[in-house]
């Protein structure tokens, strides 16, 4: 007699379908959202005009992740100490309370004058082989970005005297969104076991940057080669935090 709307059943026993409440889906797009921990069971069905009810589907096992420990490896990753530690650069003009994505302060990137010589932002990381990393950073242009020609990357400490090792990341931060802040992000996966230098940007060209909620994490040291996060799914959900934090996770392509 036609469907007048769509029921589910949610129970952590699989083999109960007793003493629970059937829920209306919502009409606009016939959708749910499950998020309590836990490896639940999810039955859908579907009722008549007439107010009866259809047959009951077989159950869906639904796996709300795992949790992980992770840790963002960018010591003074958001400045909120007032001063600048572990950070190295000759364009480095102090922490400033300007600007600032959270918190009350970010760092402020500054070259005044048309030098030749690079002006990074640098942090040390060791990286192992076949690991995959994320990074992150909020940038803020109060100006254009017309004239800056650096990027967001990771670049062997060893490149300074002339190593071939690859750089990582190399997201371009030219024709940045004025006046707001963008966030920038990589995924890359290391060929070897090499220090390298975790740069913010550089610039040859007089320019005016804040950064700010800076992150840096070894995706296989914390789930496990081969169930790492996808870019984008980190993009979406992976919120700032300094120093430790616990998530939860689940390989949504498995």
């Amino acid at each position: 007699s036609g469907i007048s709307k769509y029921q589910y059943y949610l129970t952590k026993d699989k083999d109960q379908l007793t003493g629970g409440t059937w829920k209306d889906i919502g009409t606009d797009n016939k959708s749910i959202t499950i998020s309590e921990k836990g490896t639940q069971y999810v039955y859908f069905r579907a009722i008549g005009v007439n107010g009866l009810a259809g047959d009951i589907s077989n159950k869906e096992e639904v796996n709300i992740g795992k949790e992980y420990d992770i840790e963002n490896k960018i010591e003074d990753s958001s400045f909120e100490s007032g001063t600048i530690k572990n950070w190295s650069g000759s364009a480095l003009n102090g922490v400033s309370n300007e600007f600032s994505h959270s918190g009350s302060y970010s760092v402020k990137f500054l070259v005044s004058d048309n030098n030749t010589a690079d002006r990074p932002i640098l942090q040390k990381q060791l990286l192992t082989e076949k690991h995959i990393y994320y990074a992150v950073e909020y940038v803020y242009f109060p100006d254009t970005t017309d004239d800056l020609n650096g990027q967001f990357d990771l670049f062997s400490y060893e490149k300074q005297d002339g190593s071939s090792l690859p750089e990582l990341g190399n997201v371009i931060l030219k024709n940045s969104e004025v006046g707001n802040w963008n966030k920038k992000s990589f995924r890359s996966l290391s060929n070897l076991s090499a220090e390298y230098n975790f740069r913010l940007c550089y610039s040859r060209s007089p320019i005016t940057i804040y950064f700010d909620d800076i992150m840096f994490i070894d995706l296989t040291e914390v789930f496990g080669s081969g169930n790492e996060p996808s870019k984008e799914y980190l993009d979406k959900y992976l919120n700032y935090f300094d120093g430790t934090s616990t998530i939860v996770y689940q390989d949504v392509t498995s």
